[in-house]
């Protein structure tokens, strides 16, 4: 179809054009995403005991990637026989005082972790489907690591980068009425339309870590 034919004419290429200027966009954010996380600071193992606690915030984690979406972040081909999982931890790209705790610096850094699907058969090799990225919260003086994260305290938001995507989410607790009201975790992905404000504002931290990393480099 050529742009002088009438048919060309009564098409909407202005949002056709915005269409396929987002989805470049979104797989540039995702690329750079990913080159990125491939060069931490520093790694760090953690063992996955594989008994859920409450305050276990990895554990959980593990646990609603692997039920939910059959995923894992442990490095072994069984979580019950190789419980580790692996941490990618970076030093933080911000930080900035609040007007509510003056005189307290807080700094966000990310820790990443690879995500692989599950298979049962511990001679079966786990496929790579992405990367995790997790967003925490603490004081400037922290140290770098992820065994201190905890959910509702220093650690609420992240993104799966996937097949040239970046998908923001929340993580919350909630009470399941099926348990006898115990929380447990609850992983929502971030809608443009209806979750705007926080699903922008994780893109945007996902982008001054990048422009960090590479003012680093």
């Amino acid at each position: 179809m050529q742009p002088e034919s009438p048919l060309f004419q009564k098409r909407n290429t202005d949002r056709i054009h915005g269409e396929a200027l987002n989805e470049a966009q979104e797989q540039e954010l995702a690329k750079k995403t990913r080159q990125a996380l491939e060069y931490p600071d520093a790694m760090e193992q953690s063992e996955l005991i594989g008994l859920v606690a409450e305050n276990e915030f990895l554990e959980n984690l593990n646990s609603h990637l692997s039920v939910d979406n059959g995923e894992i972040i442990t490095i072994g081909r069984l979580s019950s026989l190789d419980p580790r999982a692996e941490a990618k931890l970076f030093q933080p790209h911000n930080k900035a005082e609040s007007e509510q705790h003056p005189g307290v610096e807080f700094a966000t850094s990310v820790i990443g972790f690879d995500v692989k699907h599950r298979y049962r058969d511990p001679y079966d090799k786990n496929k790579d489907t992405g990367q995790l990225l997790l967003f925490k919260l603490d004081h400037g003086d922290a140290d770098m690591t992820a065994k201190d994260l905890e959910l509702g305290t220093n650690c609420r938001f992240g993104a799966f980068i996937r097949e040239g995507n970046v998908q923001p989410f929340a993580i919350e607790m909630i009470e399941d009425d099926r348990d006898g009201g115990q929380e447990r975790m609850q992983l929502n992905h971030l809608d443009p339309e209806q979750d705007g404000e926080e699903h922008t504002a994780v893109r945007d931290e996902i982008r001054m870590f990048l422009q960090q990393r590479q003012q680093d480099s």
